[in-house]
């Protein structure tokens, strides 16, 4: 059966319709304006039957909603997105296996029809979050498994772990976002990668990662250094998956799954505090953005989260085996 895209498209505008605030509240007593997004946001999100939609909304008319594939929704439901090599859309799927656990299918999705290409078989891993990082090792695509942080081959769809990330987001805690902000360069370790994470307690982290040459000889992964920028309100901590963030001229653009709905917000990290400002919600879970293109011309680069205290000191990611998430299926907001 096909997809319903005028139902769904119409909910996203109801929705986006009753949340956009201009206003917020200090914690100071009074109301201060509420800077506007004014931007253009792309994002998958899951239709009917387990296809996947692709939709475009200007965040300041909400009637310009969308669905770019609204007559050939792709056949897999989305859980995560990303950029992959040379700007591809790479799409990881919302599965449940025999035993009913939480795995994905990395597809390559053409933005001309968005038709998807399958890489590879199906992985014994979910990929609940993305990000591609151009300038390590060739090209390393990470992805989040619970709290465990994933190398997918962008060739292949196979996986490899680069080990725990408890001890970093603490234990307990799930990777639900990610998203690549830029390169770093280093003094000792040659071109890192910077890449923002959001986890299931609203954490918000900035960290880099290099790939160099250990002790031993050995080539690995490790990470440079990591910032807490701050902390996003509602998340459901108990989803190791749903949520999403996206980077782009200086913001970070954050989906945040709720028991109602994906709420949609913005932070500028050029400002002088970590602070999400609303942009509105959409009821479909997951609301993977992959696109944020400013409407009007973005301000020239400044200091990126000048409050954040940053932390350096190599710590080498050691491979190590993957936990196996419980499966959860995501629920569908009303």
């Amino acid at each position: 059966m096909q997809a319903n895209p005028i139902g769904l498209i119409v909910s996203v505008v109801a929705a986006l319709a009753t949340a956009l605030v201009t206003a917020y509240q200090t914690s100071f007593g009074g109301n201060v304006e509420q800077p506007a997004a004014n931007a253009t946001l792309r994002a998958a999100v899951p239709g009917t039957d387990d296809t996947t939609l692709f939709l475009e909304l200007n965040t300041e008319d909400k009637s310009s909603i969308k669905a770019l594939n609204e007559n050939n929704p792709l056949p897999a439901s989305v859980l995560s997105v990303t950029r992959g090599p040379e700007g591809k859309l790479l799409l990881a799927s919302n599965e449940l296996d025999d035993a009913k656990t939480l795995v994905s299918t990395l597809y390559s999705v053409d933005e001309t029809d968005y038709t998807a290409t399958k890489i590879g078989s199906r992985s014994n891993a979910a990929y609940t979050s993305m990000a591609y990082l151009p300038n390590l090792n060739g090209g390393t695509l990470l992805a989040g498994y619970g709290y465990n942080l994933l190398r997918v081959d962008t060739e292949t769809g196979s996986m490899t772990s680069l080990g725990s990330f408890a001890s970093v987001i603490g234990s307990g805690v799930y990777i639900v976002g990610m998203t690549y902000v830029g390169p770093e360069e280093t003094e000792t370790y040659g071109t890192g990668d910077s890449f923002a994470m959001l986890c299931s307690d609203g954490s918000v982290y900035l960290f880099s990662m290099v790939y160099y040459t250990n002790s031993s000889g050995r080539k690995t992964y490790g990470l440079y250094s990591s910032s807490l920028l701050g902390n996003v309100r509602d998340v459901m901590a108990n989803y190791a998956a749903g949520s999403a963030l996206y980077y782009a001229d200086n913001r970070l653009y954050i989906s945040v799954l709720t028991t109602t709905a994906s709420k949609l917000s913005y932070v500028d990290l050029t400002a002088d505090i970590f602070w999400p400002i609303s942009i509105g919600q959409i009821s479909a879970a997951p609301v993977a953005l992959y696109s944020a293109v400013q409407n009007a011309a973005a301000d020239d680069a400044a200091a990126l989260a000048p409050w954040a205290e940053r932390q350096t000191g190599l710590q080498e990611l050691e491979p190590a085996a993957a936990e196996t998430l419980t499966a959860q299926p995501l629920p569908t907001p009303q």
